[in-house]
């Protein structure tokens, strides 16, 4: 919307869901404005290539060239020129017949609920009286202004479809327009509908079903879309700044990928330290449950190995005694450690999920850490080998929520190809349009 802008009714109940007449005929005369001066501009170039032409005392070894280009392109900017100065005056027309038609309209709202206002206040006043109303309930008061807002509607359209006939035929000139011009629409349809398709799976992944697969669907479509994006940008078709977003998307993407592998470089290097503390801890734990029976053995048998008086036989069985009560103590070191290194990472549920991002494989990874914490926290090796886990888990939190929140700000901020009537922050399009590079009409 331009300063000078109408604003338009919202609610147009009781005739119509939404504003049958949509428009806006002051930016219509901004542009028009902007074709004139655009005209101007174009003929006083014009001017000036037809005085280089013209000009007999240009010297050099280009001179000649330069004559004979300056004299086509003159030509061309007159015409580019002519094509502005044709079309403007089909556009002023369909400016203000919009305009009629959007004031007829709004009077016959106001009419029409005015009406409304005073049937339903003599429908109540006769309840309140006992009275029955005099019409029954399948008349419909509103039935004239809906005919007279069809007949509104009916005339917009008419009138469109007359200027936008009369507009083709006057840019059918010698001025061809290449074939991008006929799929660019498409193509900015296609790369908003994979951009809408990324955010969404992105956010399933996050909310719904957290698999890596699923992610990594976002990110290739991200990076289809930012491919398109340059595409546009060059042609000057589209935004620069949209090419930059999509980059910070990436890019984010690429740093919780990062964060992703430092922290499974942490697990990794504490589960190490946390399969040598399983075995000492179930080591130590079979000393205690056989403490009686093991120890018995134990000093028992050192005893009989030390007596000189003692029979070669007795002395063997002690020994073995002391041996098979260090197999068993061994033995249950080895099949803890071999249970903690084989050890499943533990589940997370959807809090953990949303708060990693939905990356289930980012989630497990730091609840297997908080884990070996719990179980081993008189460790030092244990808790020295996670001490770095909280940066890394910040790291990619910051890392989804950043890019997360540039997507959803630009979507929710900006136009949309696939829904030309959302909402949108004029100004953030404003700022686009700076970070835009025009290209030229083909001849």
């Amino acid at each position: 919307m331009t300063a000078s802008s109408k604003p338009r009714p919202k609610d147009w109940h009781p005739l119509a869901d939404s504003d049958p007449v949509p428009g806006d005929p002051e930016e219509i005369r901004a542009e028009v404005k902007h074709m004139i001066n655009m005209a101007k501009s174009l003929r006083a170039q014009a001017k000036d290539l037809t005085r280089i032409r013209d000009d007999n005392e240009l010297k050099g070894k280009y001179a000649g060239k330069l004559r004979e280009e300056s004299g086509d392109l003159e030509k061309h900017l007159r015409e580019v020129a002519s094509r502005y100065e044709r079309v403007h005056g089909s556009l002023s027309k369909w400016a203000s017949d919009l305009e009629d038609c959007q004031t007829d309209a709004d009077k016959i709202l106001a009419d029409a609920k005015r009406e409304q206002e005073e049937n339903d206040a003599a429908k109540k006043k006769a309840e309140s009286g006992g009275d029955n109303p005099t019409k029954s309930s399948g008349d419909d008061p509103l039935k004239d202004y809906r005919t007279r807002l069809k007949k509104v509607e009916g005339h917009r359209d008419e009138r469109a479809g007359y200027y936008a006939k009369e507009i083709g035929t006057e840019i059918k000139d010698i001025i061809k327009d290449s074939w991008w011009e006929g799929v660019v629409d498409y193509v900015k349809i296609a790369i908003d509908v994979l951009s809408w398709t990324a955010t969404i799976i992105g956010l399933v992944a996050l909310f719904i079903t957290p698999v890596g697969w699923v992610a990594m669907i976002a990110t290739v479509a991200t990076a289809l879309v930012m491919g398109g994006h340059v595409l546009l940008a060059i042609t000057g078709d589209g935004s620069w700044m949209d090419v930059a977003t999509d980059a910070f998307s990436l890019v984010t993407m690429g740093m919780g990928a990062k964060a992703l592998k430092g922290l499974k470089a942490v697990q990794t290097v504490m589960r190490k330290a946390s399969v040598k503390e399983a075995g000492k801890a179930a080591r130590a734990a079979k000393g205690a449950a056989n403490n009686n029976k093991i120890n018995n053995a134990i000093r028992n048998a050192d005893r009989q190995a030390r007596k000189r008086t003692t029979s070669k036989k007795k002395r063997r069985g002690a020994e073995r005694a002391l041996q098979a009560a260090q197999k068993q103590k061994n033995a249950a070191r080895n099949e803890a450690r071999a249970a903690e290194r084989s050890r499943e990472l533990p589940n997370s549920n959807r809090r953990e999920l949303a708060a990693s991002g939905g990356d289930k494989e980012f989630a497990r990874s730091y609840k297997d850490i908080q884990h070996m914490r719990a179980t081993h926290p008189n460790s030092p090796e244990v808790l020295k080998a996670g001490q770095n886990a909280e940066v890394y888990r910040d790291r990619f939190r910051t890392a989804f929520g950043a890019g997360l929140t540039a997507d959803l700000a630009d979507k929710g901020l900006g136009t949309s190809d696939i829904w030309p009537d959302k909402p949108y922050v004029e100004g953030y399009n404003e700022t686009k349009e700076q970070f835009t590079v025009q290209r030229g009409s083909g001849w």
